[in-house]
Protein backbone atom coordinates (compact mmCIF):
# COMPACT_ATOMS: atom_id res chain seq x y z
CA UNK A 1 0.00 0.00 0.00
CA UNK A 2 1.36 3.61 -0.77
CA UNK A 3 2.01 6.20 1.57
CA UNK A 4 0.39 8.44 -0.20
CA UNK A 5 -2.05 8.59 -3.49
CA UNK A 6 -3.64 10.92 -6.11
CA UNK A 7 -5.82 13.43 -4.08
CA UNK A 8 -4.43 13.01 -1.24
CA UNK A 9 -4.45 16.63 1.25
CA UNK A 10 -0.89 17.76 2.48
CA UNK A 11 1.01 19.99 3.95
CA UNK A 12 4.53 20.67 2.44
CA UNK A 13 7.01 21.78 4.52
CA UNK A 14 10.57 21.27 3.50
CA UNK A 15 12.06 22.78 6.82
CA UNK A 16 13.28 26.46 5.32
CA UNK A 17 10.50 27.75 3.39
CA UNK A 18 6.44 28.91 4.42
CA UNK A 19 4.36 25.68 5.01
CA UNK A 20 2.34 25.47 1.58
CA UNK A 21 -0.94 23.52 1.67
CA UNK A 22 -2.15 21.18 -1.30
CA UNK A 23 -2.93 18.05 -2.90
CA UNK A 24 -1.22 15.01 -4.47
CA UNK A 25 -1.40 14.61 -8.18
CA UNK A 26 1.51 12.09 -8.46
CA UNK A 27 3.35 9.26 -6.53
CA UNK A 28 6.35 7.95 -7.51
CA UNK A 29 7.34 5.03 -4.50
CA UNK A 30 10.66 4.51 -6.10
CA UNK A 31 12.33 7.62 -5.37
CA UNK A 32 9.94 8.70 -2.18
CA UNK A 33 8.26 12.12 -4.08
CA UNK A 34 5.06 13.28 -5.06
CA UNK A 35 4.26 15.40 -7.63
CA UNK A 36 1.86 18.32 -5.61
CA UNK A 37 -0.47 21.21 -6.41
CA UNK A 38 -0.88 24.05 -3.89
CA UNK A 39 -3.52 26.80 -3.26
CA UNK A 40 -3.37 29.97 -3.36
CA UNK A 41 -2.51 32.58 -0.20
CA UNK A 42 -4.62 35.14 -1.84
CA UNK A 43 -7.67 33.03 -3.88
CA UNK A 44 -9.05 30.49 -1.75
CA UNK A 45 -10.04 27.58 -3.43
CA UNK A 46 -7.74 28.26 -6.50
CA UNK A 47 -4.48 27.19 -7.05
CA UNK A 48 -1.07 28.87 -6.92
CA UNK A 49 -0.20 27.87 -10.43
CA UNK A 50 -2.23 26.54 -13.54
CA UNK A 51 1.02 25.30 -15.60
CA UNK A 52 2.91 21.93 -13.35
CA UNK A 53 2.85 20.33 -10.41
CA UNK A 54 6.35 20.43 -8.03
CA UNK A 55 7.80 17.74 -6.62
CA UNK A 56 8.00 17.05 -3.12
CA UNK A 57 10.18 14.39 -0.86
CA UNK A 58 8.44 12.08 1.23
CA UNK A 59 9.89 13.44 4.13
CA UNK A 60 8.52 17.09 3.72
CA UNK A 61 5.00 16.22 3.12
CA UNK A 62 2.25 14.75 5.90
CA UNK A 63 -1.25 14.47 5.38
CA UNK A 64 -4.04 17.00 6.71
CA UNK A 65 -7.14 18.58 5.99
CA UNK A 66 -6.49 21.80 4.36
CA UNK A 67 -9.79 22.86 4.73
CA UNK A 68 -10.82 22.32 1.18
CA UNK A 69 -13.67 20.11 0.54
CA UNK A 70 -12.58 16.67 -1.10
CA UNK A 71 -15.08 17.17 -3.85
CA UNK A 72 -13.33 20.47 -5.00
CA UNK A 73 -10.02 18.78 -5.58
CA UNK A 74 -11.65 15.70 -6.85
CA UNK A 75 -12.75 18.29 -9.64
CA UNK A 76 -9.35 19.89 -10.02
CA UNK A 77 -7.77 16.88 -11.04
CA UNK A 78 -10.76 15.94 -13.65
CA UNK A 79 -10.38 19.56 -14.78
CA UNK A 80 -6.22 19.44 -14.98
CA UNK A 81 -6.68 15.64 -16.10
CA UNK A 82 -5.20 13.55 -13.56
CA UNK A 83 -6.50 10.03 -12.69
CA UNK A 84 -7.28 9.88 -9.14
CA UNK A 85 -7.84 6.03 -9.86
CA UNK A 86 -3.90 5.79 -10.34
CA UNK A 87 -1.91 4.47 -7.45
CA UNK A 88 1.68 5.36 -7.93
CA UNK A 89 2.97 6.33 -11.22
CA UNK A 90 6.47 4.26 -11.22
Amino acid sequence: MPKFKIGDQIKYNPGHYDVEYGFITKVKESNESAFCRFWSNYQGGQLRTMTNSESCNFRDIKKCNTNIPQVTIDAWLKHLGYNKEEATND
